[in-house]
């Protein structure tokens, strides 16, 4: 289960990377040409922004390929983001003051948290947190210093740029460590979500086989007889048990008895469909719930099963066979009573000579109106 989860988060991080870069292609083009026609905008980026765009396609190409991983990729694109907002500023800033004007200082520093935002969304948090504080350092640190040490650059901006400057270094660390609390509880949930999968996949899971145990296939039992109750649809139920197996533990050991178990477990799942379930119920015994699937269906799908496990080189050198029992849903039948059929047409097996399929039914279901 937690590699199942882990796999469809890295699928739906990759499907949102994805969409970010195919943004990240799309809204550079768009501000030149609402900038160039407002005539705000700045000298540099009538060719830093159509590049910016060409950079995003370069990375989103290189996403498709699956050559690199999310991770890398994301960083890349970030660096590249923050380069062009965090140097566009101070050139401006440092270099051209008299291009500061209310516009270019709020639309260049309001990209920046975006930027920050996406990195604790597809970086590691620890690389988040110091791309974070990399970036704010690099934004503000100089402008700072120009401040404390009083350069003659600084006589050149508006009245309001310092209070203003240091307003938005301080919205700006907080909006960083806000992201890295975010980021950490977030890491938390989802340790703490795996845990609980774990923890269900234990419960529900044979240690040995690796098949569901006893209390989820009395689950999946469940499930199966209120979905035929209310749908009218066969559901078949088979028991199969190791002939002799016994037999097996007491001359080889009980390590010999083991590896037959899990080489039975691995031989019958590869006969069964994607919505057929099989479960050890205990011992050498196990349980196989066929949605769908007639009493005939069933018992023709035993008997590949019995022939597989009949022909099958097992490493004690002793022939290793099973019996199963059969039966159909039946109206009325609750799980107990279904069950008992199908354990008794297991032991009519055991007592026709083993090796073999035998079938126990009651009336079908009655087909739903």
């Amino acid at each position: 289960m937690p590699d199942r989860s882990a796999r469809e988060t890295e699928a739906l991080l990759a499907r949102v990377m994805q969409g970010a870069l195919v943004l990240g292609v799309g809204v550079p083009p768009v501000l030149w040409w609402i900038e160039s026609r407002a005539g705000v905008i700045l000298p540099w980026d009538r060719v830093l922004l159509p590049v910016l765009s060409l950079g995003f396609g370069l990375c989103l190409l290189a996403h498709r390929s699956g050559r690199f991983g999310p991770e890398t990729i994301g960083f890349v694109a970030l660096v590249l983001l923050e380069v062009y907002l965090v140097g566009s500023w101070l050139t401006m800033m440092l270099g051209f003051p008299e291009l500061s004007r209310t516009y270019q200082v709020v639309s260049l520093l309001f990209w920046v948290p975006v930027g920050l935002a996406a990195a604790f969304v597809f970086l590691p948090r620890r690389t988040a947190t110091v791309f974070g504080i990399a970036v704010h350092a690099a934004t503000f640190v100089p402008l700072g210093a120009a401040v404390l040490l009083r350069w003659p650059i600084v006589a050149a901006w508006p009245d309001d740029t310092v209070p203003l400057l240091g307003n938005l270094a301080l919205a700006m660390g907080t909006f960083i460590v806000l992201l890295g609390a975010i980021s950490h509880l977030k890491s938390r949930a989802v340790r703490a979500e795996r845990g609980l999968q774990a923890l269900e996949q234990l419960a529900t899971t044979d240690g040995l086989t690796g098949l569901a145990n006893r209390r989820a296939m009395a689950r999946e039992i469940d499930a199966a007889i209120a979905l035929g109750h209310r749908t009218g649809q066969p559901v078949a139920l088979a028991v199969i048990d190791l002939d002799h197996f016994k037999r097996i533990n007491d001359r080889h050991g009980h390590a010999a008895g083991d590896a037959v178990l899990v080489q039975v477990a691995q031989r019958l799942g590869r006969h069964l469909r994607a919505a057929d379930r099989l479960g050890r119920w205990g011992g050498e015994e196990f349980v196989l719930l066929a949605p769908a699937t007639t009493a005939s269906a069933c018992t023709d799908l035993c008997e590949r099963l019995r022939r597989d496990i009949e022909g099958a080189e097992f490493g004690h050198g002793d022939p290793v066979t099973l019996s199963a029992g059969v039966t159909a849903l039946a109206a009325g039948d609750d799980a107990a009573q279904w069950f008992a059929r199908a354990d008794e047409a297991l032991y009519a097996a055991k007592a026709g000579g083993r090796n073999r399929i035998e079938v126990r039914l009651r009336p079908p279901l009655p087909e739903a109106a």
